[in-house]
């Protein structure tokens, strides 16, 4: 999302972006319990579950062993402990009201990985750099320790003629800049290409091809060596790949594939292609957005109108009807359906099922030798008795064409059928 706010915002003229990534020193330990409960019961938990993550975080006893010498045993009742599965949801919760109060100013969270992005535009940083002070002073009060020589900051900057930018000032020290990142596992640069990323993915999994070799010589079963580069060598290359993929080069696509090719002859089976695992990831990953509505990016999925003119207008009532229901509306302009067409039968079985249906825009002019007038109307009179909601104009005077009457009350539905525009 990161990135899609940063490429979104660069496409207007005068703008670059300040992304600020934020370190806390041993940020699962200074949580307070206290605080935690209360911000919990303002989301609503259960008081019986708070209590019971009050308890699990309070009275908790640890001792340090160093060699044959054992400390001796204190009690602890601050922070959740270090590799417990909670441990990361808990402080998720605990920073849920960190939020960024202007709009040009986007605050993500992951864990304790905190990142602020500053959108930018003809040389105003004032919000972004009151942002940046409004987190400095939430973490204070929250017993948030920032880490200020692991913080830094990027600049994306893809102006002909940038001026000098001023440093952040955080926590009373300078923040360093970096041309590279390390952000969740990815490598981000400051120009957003990715060969530096990509670098890193081929140098580990052509380290641990090693390894599938070393099988291989040991007479391991073809079966089982495609296991082992499944979960081993596979899944380094698609760490990510729906972030980075589709803006690398062709030169670095054709050096993961070479990869590929590599294992395939030492596995001795078919392996799938880098773009091959590319779409199957990012519809995978698509669907799973598109059935979480509170993920940020669902918002991003918004159903589109479709439709055409005559044989296109049918077969897109067909399509929608039959097979893809799952669009904002479909549009068919001097079009007909048969009157026994499947299409009727199929409205009424999702319509008896409760399923979604959009809704159809008709046009047909009176005057339509080919495909007759009272055909069109009779196509949306049959759709509505099987339960679909239609709207059909007619255009009097207007044969088998388009017009611009009908152009502009086209444009007008399908503008109100988008979503509304993030700016």
């Amino acid at each position: 999302m990161g990135l899609h706010f940063i490429l979104e915002h660069l496409d207007s003229a005068g703008t670059y972006a300040r992304v600020l990534f934020v370190d806390f020193s041993s940020a699962f330990n200074t949580i307070i319990p206290e605080l935690l409960s209360s911000k919990l019961l303002q989301l609503s938990v259960s008081p019986a579950i708070c209590q019971w993550i009050y308890s699990f975080l309070t009275g908790r006893t640890q001792q340090v062993r160093l060699g044959e010498a054992t400390s001796s045993t204190r009690s602890i009742s601050t922070g959740a402990p270090q590799g417990c599965v909670l441990s990361p949801l808990l402080f998720s919760l605990y920073t849920n009201n960190c939020t960024s109060a202007h709009p040009t100013v986007k605050l993500l969270k992951f864990a304790d990985d905190t990142t602020v992005i500053g959108l930018i535009k003809d040389g105003d940083e004032s919000a972004y750099r009151q942002e940046a002070e409004r987190l400095e002073l939430w973490c204070g009060r929250h017993n948030l320790e920032l880490n200020t020589l692991k913080t830094v900051e990027m600049i994306v900057d893809f102006r002909r003629h940038p001026s000098p930018q001023l440093a952040l000032t955080f926590s009373s020290r300078l923040v360093s800049t970096v041309e590279t990142f390390k952000f969740l596992g990815i490598t981000i640069s400051q120009d957003l290409k990715w060969a530096t990323n990509i670098n890193s993915v081929l140098k580990k999994a052509q380290q641990r091809m090693y390894f599938l070799r070393l099988l291989r010589k040991h007479g391991l079963p073809p079966e089982l060596l495609r296991q082992f580069y499944t979960a081993v060598v596979e899944s380094v290359l698609c760490s990510s790949i729906t972030v980075w993929f589709g803006a690398a080069t062709k030169k670095d696509k054709l050096r993961l594939q070479r990869t590929i090719k590599t294992a395939e002859r030492i596995v001795g089976t078919p392996l799938p292609t880098i773009e091959d695992l590319h779409a199957t990831r990012t519809k995978t990953r698509a669907c799973k957005i598109l059935s979480d509505p509170p993920h940020p990016g669902y918002q991003l999925f918004q159903l589109l109108p479709s439709g055409g003119f005559s044989m296109g207008g049918a077969m897109a009532i067909h399509l929608v009807c039959r097979y893809h229901p799952d669009i904002a509306g479909v549009f068919a302009l001097s079009s007909f359906l048969n009157k026994d067409s499947v299409a009727f039968k199929a409205v009424e079985e999702r319509v008896r099922a409760g399923h979604f249906l959009p809704e159809l825009l008709q046009c047909h002019g009176t005057s339509d030798e080919l495909v007759l007038h009272h055909w069109g109307e009779d196509t949306s009179m049959l759709l509505q008795k099987a339960g679909m909601t239609t709207a059909f104009h007619s255009l009097p005077g207007l044969y088998h064409q388009l017009s611009l009457p009908e152009m502009e009350l086209l444009k007008a539905w399908i503008l109100h059928k988008l979503p509304p525009s993030s700016s």
